[in-house]
């Protein structure tokens, strides 16, 4: 599989396109998404992140995700559907490899993903929406295989989600964090997009446009850092104050501690050993 800290380093760091090579000796460009899209990416990259292997099918759960995609999800629709599935996959694609057109379709009995960059050399190659020639098809344009797909849809959702987990964790324990979740945030409201455009927008003395043309991944972390780093100014003054008293040491903004993502909802089976022996 793809090495996600290297791929970190070298191109999501720097708001870079990944370079990924296919198997079909062509070079694909796995472009990051802009706060200008996000709204459309985050209603469409649920395609990519189903949960195949918590279906009741031994069937379902041996397939390639690519696979599954094609076999169980995407007939179940209408390509005219502005919410299908269908969509949902063309925008993704469209978004993150400014493709024209995409087509999951079977060669030799595997599953592949056809990319089409150029429509009008599609139609000169007289090939139509009903691909009435694979073989022509494959000759057009670039071709994903079932393991390229796993591994690109990896990068993207890495690549544009900022701390995104790929963690499996149990619908039980799920449940449980979710609840969690619900309990800490009481009745806050959820901060928008426009919200965070005009926060960071006068945090940074700049306009929405030029946040617009951001990667997202940069803004969200922008965001974050500016959110942060307000409430650690005020809890830092009211400590030197002398007036406030905290239980922990506040943690700096940058200079942090290695944490485990679920940290706060599990307990080290030593601790409950020696709690119990006690």
């Amino acid at each position: 599989m793809v090495n996600i800290e290297m791929l970190q380093k070298q191109f999501f760091s720097k708001g870079k396109p990944v370079v990924y090579n296919l198997k079909c000796g062509e070079e694909l460009l796995i472009y990051p998404i802009l706060v200008d899209d996000w709204d459309l990416f985050e209603a469409c990259y649920n395609i990519l992140t189903i949960e195949k292997n918590k279906t009741p099918s031994p069937e379902i759960i041996k397939m390639s995700y690519l696979k599954f995609l094609l076999k169980a999800i995407l007939p179940m629709g209408s390509e005219n559907d502005i919410n299908d599935n269908h969509n949902r996959l063309y925008w993704i694609f469209k978004l993150c490899c400014n493709t024209e057109k995409v087509y999951p379709i079977e060669i030799d009995d595997k599953s592949n993903l056809i990319l089409i960059f150029d429509e009008k050399k599609m139609i000169e190659e007289n090939i139509n929406g009903s691909i009435v020639s694979v073989e022509k098809l494959v000759e057009v344009e670039k071709v994903i295989t079932e393991k390229e797909f796993d591994e690109i849809r990896k990068i993207i959702l890495f690549q544009n989600i900022p701390n995104y987990d790929d963690t499996e964790i149990s619908e039980d324990v799920k449940n449980l964090m979710e609840e969690y979740f619900r309990l800490s945030n009481g009745d806050l409201q959820p901060v928008t997009l426009e919200d965070k455009l005009i926060f960071l927008g006068n945090e940074l003395n700049t306009t929405t446009d030029k946040l617009l043309n951001m990667t997202y991944r940069e803004f969200e972390k922008r965001f974050n850092i500016a959110v942060e780093k307000m409430d650690y100014v005020i809890n830092k003054t009211a400590e030197l104050s002398g007036n406030v008293t905290f239980k922990k040491k506040l943690e700096h903004i940058i200079y942090k501690h290695k944490t485990n993502k679920y940290g706060q909802f599990f307990v080290d089976s030593d601790i409950v050993k020696d709690t119990i022996d006690g």
